[in-house]
Parts: C-alpha cells; sequence; structure tokens
C-alpha cells in the first residue's frame, strides 16, 4: 500500500508528457491525426488539446485577437460539440453538430474584441458536449485567454 502513491505519481508523470500533434487549420474540417495513446484505453470520447491557455499579452483597447485551439478525440467514442460559449466579446468558429471519430480532431477559431473592455482579464470559453459521462452529465471542456489591456 505504501508504493501505490509513489507508482501512480510516476505513472502520471510518464504519461502526462505525451504530446498531440494535431494538423487541422480549418475549424469545419475533420482531419486524421496521430494520436498520443491508443483509443481503446479511454472510455467514452474525450478531447485532448494542444493548449487551453492564450496569453495575448498586451492589447489596446479596440484591438482584435485571434487565436486558435485545437483538439484530437483520443476516446474510443465519436464526440459531438452542442456548444461552445464566451462572454459577447469572443467569437468562436468550431465543428459545432459535427461527429468527430476516434482519432479525428478539429481546431477553434477564437477572436477577441477589447472594444468594450475596460481592465485586464482572463476570459474563459465552455465547451458543452452531446456526449454525456458515466453519470449521465454533459460532458464540459474549458479553454482560456488572458490579456492585458493597454491605453
Amino acid at each position: 500500500m505504501r508504493f501505490l502513491f509513489p507508482i501512480a505519481l510516476l505513472s502520471i508523470l510518464l504519461f502526462s508528457c505525451k504530446s498531440t500533434k494535431i494538423t487541422t487549420t480549418n475549424p469545419s474540417e475533420i482531419t486524421e491525426v496521430g494520436l498520443p495513446v491508443t483509443a481503446d484505453k479511454i472510455e467514452g470520447p474525450k478531447m485532448a488539446w494542444d493548449r487551453t491557455m492564450v496569453d495575448f499579452g498586451k492589447v489596446k483597447k479596440g484591438e482584435k485577437k485571434e487565436t486558435t485551439y485545437q483538439f484530437q478525440n483520443i476516446g474510443n467514442e465519436p464526440l459531438i460539440i452542442d456548444i461552445a460559449t464566451s462572454c459577447h466579446c469572443t467569437t468562436m468558429e468550431y465543428p459545432q453538430g459535427k461527429e468527430i471519430l476516434p482519432g479525428k480532431g478539429g481546431v477553434f477559431v477564437v477572436v477577441f474584441d477589447s472594444a468594450e473592455k475596460e481592465k485586464s482579464g482572463v476570459q474563459d470559453i465552455t465547451i458543452v458536449l452531446k456526449n454525456e459521462d458515466k453519470n449521465g452529465y454533459p460532458i464540459i471542456e474549458e479553454l482560456f485567454f488572458k490579456y492585458e489591456l493597454v491605453d
């Protein structure tokens, strides 16, 4: 029992260092991508992201910034994105309602408009899948970006 924690910690460190290469650049395009792990090891759909936080750095009031978040379904079942939401300052393009098979991926194109912002901050993007977890709740993912508002 006393060896269980170090073994679990070592396993987490070893497996969390794998990188995911995603090749999609168009939000409506669903492509074949390399799997970091075999899909049969992860039950249900699972989104792996190239990143979950973007730092826009210094942003002038009224300036627009664009970024992308790429993902891959590393689970063993197709996933379907129901909706993605953020504040009114953010617009997104993403493969809404499309079935994304295991091993395939897509991209979220996100545009941040700082016109109505008064101070620096961190914005979240909430993604709700049509898929449910083993307890019957919708699967939810979160992405973030931050910015420093300057004159």
